[in-house]
């Protein structure tokens, strides 16, 4: 009984090691060819308020389906769609 518990374990633990190797080698492979992981907003949301004012609904497809927001300009940089769901940090 002893051996099918260490098996056991065993198993598991590998199986979390592997599921922590899979989640991390996207950011692996783009820093290992000189990519960054993105931060921030997506060029989309700079292009939907490219002709807008502050203030202004925007909307731009992502890859998770088409987000809705208002445009504005935070720390003062340039105009940009922020989602109605952001919460400020």
């Amino acid at each position: 009984m002893t051996i099918v518990r260490t098996t056991i374990a065993r198993s598991i633990s590998f199986a979390c090691l592997a599921g922590i190797i899979a989640a991390l080698l996207p950011a692996v492979a783009a820093t290992a060819q000189g990519q960054r992981p993105q931060h921030g907003p997506p060029p989309e949301a700079f292009a939907a308020c490219e002709s807008q004012e502050d203030g202004s609904v925007c909307q731009f497809a992502a890859p998770h389906g088409t987000v809705e927001g208002t445009c504005r300009t935070p720390r003062g940089e340039r105009l940009v769609c922020v989602p109605n769901h952001h919460r400020r940090p």
